[in-house]
């Protein structure tokens, strides 16, 4: 019996070399499987970490043109409104213009229309 166990002890020994070898072999594989998605995902991180900055980028690039534009339209506003303050001005002007030599006509017509109905009174 003693030769029969120790067949039995041999091939679990041979079994378990060849399951230590397959384990080896798949740790080597997936140790090469690990290091190659450990660099894909590196490369996909450095690509987004790109199109990020890029991003950021733009966006500072909007802010930047919005910056300008806005200024740009202030400087258009404050424009209009002085130009919309000196017309104002002007039509004030003309406005008293306008009443004092109204008041001017009516003054020589209340003259002229008294001095006429004088003078058809008198006759």
């Amino acid at each position: 019996m003693d030769s029969e166990i120790k067949q039995q002890f041999d091939g679990l020994r041979a079994e378990t070399r060849g399951l230590a070898q397959e384990i080896a072999g798949l740790q080597t594989a997936f140790a090469r499987e690990t290091a190659g998605l450990q660099t894909a995902f590196a490369r996909e991180t450095a690509g987004l970490r790109t199109e990020i900055r890029s991003v950021a980028d733009r966006g500072e690039e909007i802010k930047r043109s919005l910056g300008v534009l806005s200024e740009s339209l202030r400087t258009d506003i404050r424009t209009v409104a002085e130009g919309f303050i000196l017309t104002n001005e002007r039509l004030d002007r003309f406005e008293s213009r306008v009443y004092e030599e109204f008041g001017e006509l009516k003054a020589m017509m209340r003259l002229s229309f008294a001095d006429l109905d004088r003078r058809l009174q008198s006759r």
